[in-house]
């Protein structure tokens, strides 16, 4: 049976574990054991808190296999990204460009760079090893207890949630579109 709850210290070795397996562009869950110290202890210190308003808590979670006594999938949610400093995101725009003399209508998509400085909650971190995929829905519960945590502690967050994607990365470990941006 696997279970959701908060990821304490004592989870550092097998969340690094995990993190090993995730492949480059995960920039959440890096393998690097100093940094995942520092996000559990940060997590654990807003567990202990629960905010009345938004203010960049992190709230990580841990999925626990409890018959093999492991943590097999990790998720984590920002209850509010910018404010602090700029969030820079992206928002596809279209420009249109026409010609009534020439009979001409062009519409060209392009990406806007943002800077957020009141920004949304963040869902992120959702890794699942992979011998747990494609069976019981675990990626499914993984993905979906961050909302119910929301909902529970719907004070806590900001009212719009955003989800970084992770995007291709090619055979040498470069993500192909910041190479072509």
């Amino acid at each position: 049976m696997q279970v959701m709850r908060p990821v304490t210290l004592e989870d550092l070795e097998q969340v690094y574990a995990l993190a090993a397996q995730a492949a480059s562009g995960l920039t959440t869950l890096p393998a690097d054991r100093e940094i995942l110290r520092e996000r559990i202890e940060e997590s654990c210190r807003s567990f202990e808190k629960k905010p009345r308003k938004p203010g960049g808590e992190v709230f990580f979670f841990v999925m626990e296999d409890l018959e093999a006594g492991r943590i097999v999938g990790t998720c984590a949610i920002v209850t509010k990204v910018g404010g602090f400093e700029p969030f820079y995101t992206y928002r596809i725009e279209t420009a249109v460009h026409e010609s009534k003399v020439l009979n001409i209508r062009q519409e060209v998509s392009y990406l806007q760079l943002v800077a957020n400085h009141n920004g949304p909650a963040e869902i992120g971190t959702l890794f699942l090893a992979p011998e747990y995929r494609g069976r019981d829905h675990n990626g499914r519960l993984l993905s979906l207890s961050r909302f119910l945590f929301i909902a529970q502690y719907s004070r806590c967050f900001e009212p719009v949630v955003l989800a970084e994607m992770r995007g291709c990365i090619d055979a040498n470990g470069k993500a192909v579109f910041w190479e072509a941006l």
